[in-house]
């Protein structure tokens, strides 16, 4: 389902305003950074699906790509529509699949920070829906976040479909994860003593 097209911004917003250039520019802001979110998730599973060897997951990890980019697609015709440049990625071609914590663990360690990326995808494009006051914009946001539910979800299958991580996989998880990403259940002095071993 893609959304109906609306007039450019500049001309109506959700309540039927006028939008200034400083909102414009907050809007557009946004966009490109939902867009640069959308194409490293593109890339990032891309990248995964190329090393998994399990079919089955290959092809989820396609499908999930494939969201992405539809997603990636859905912002950047609503820059177009609203005057705004053509984005451009200014991430690493491999999204985070390259990343120091993935390559260390493994291909599940992966797909559990995956899971996280999708939570904290949900929580900001709901604070979108209430802050981005354009009909259009939060049109793209209502089929983008059921899509990422989806996500999350399909993550949750691929992990629990190869079993829980060991405790070292656990340890490097939570030792490399960002603190306010997630609270560790093995404790500080467990993990310190885990690596030093």
């Amino acid at each position: 389902m893609s959304p109906a097209k609306a007039e450019p911004i500049e001309s109506v917003s959700a309540s039927n305003r006028t939008m200034s250039n400083s909102e414009t520019k907050k809007l557009l802001a946004a966009l490109e950074a939902n867009w640069q979110a959308e194409i490293e998730g593109f890339n990032t599973y891309s990248a995964l699906a190329k090393e998994e060897t399990d079919p089955h997951r290959r092809n989820a990890l396609r499908g999930l790509a494939a969201a992405e980019k539809q997603h990636a697609d859905l912002w950047a015709g609503r820059i177009r529509e609203l005057g705004g440049p053509e984005p451009s990625y200014a991430g690493d071609p491999s999204g985070q699949a390259d990343s120091l914590a993935n390559r260390i663990g493994g291909a599940d360690l992966a797909l559990r920070r995956l899971e996280i990326d999708e939570a904290r995808d949900i929580a900001k494009y709901g604070k979108q829906l209430k802050t981005l006051g354009d009909q259009s914009s939060v049109a793209i946001l209502q089929e983008v976040i059921a899509d990422e539910r989806e996500h999350y979800q399909t993550l949750g299958n691929l992990i629990r479909s190869r079993g829980a991580l060991s405790g070292f996989g656990l340890v490097i998880f939570y030792g490399l994860s960002q603190p306010a990403a997630c609270e560790c259940p093995i404790s500080r002095a467990a993990t310190n003593s885990s690596i030093a071993a």
